[in-house]
């Protein structure tokens, strides 16, 4: 799965309800290595509360602003 940030600062998220907490940099991508075809869970905070969701291990993501809301598209998949 390939994570991209286009939200213009720094994103922190945490994957399969992992308690670390990964940060993302501003305008970078990153590939996430999944082993298995069963989605992986994302869990981010979106400027208004904490949101959780399923994703496609084999598409691709981007964080983007919409509004005061950070948004997480699927870009490809």
């Amino acid at each position: 799965m390939t994570l991209m940030n286009n939200a213009g600062a720094d994103v922190h998220f945490s994957l399969n309800s992992n308690e670390q907490v990964e940060t993302m940099p501003a305008d970078s991508e990153s590939v996430v290595e999944s082993r298995s075809l069963e989605a992986l869970k994302i869990a981010y905070h979106n400027g208004v509360e904490v949101v959780e969701y399923e994703l496609d291990p084999s598409a691709a993501y981007s964080f983007e602003w919409e509004g005061e809301t950070l948004q997480l598209l699927q870009v490809q998949g």
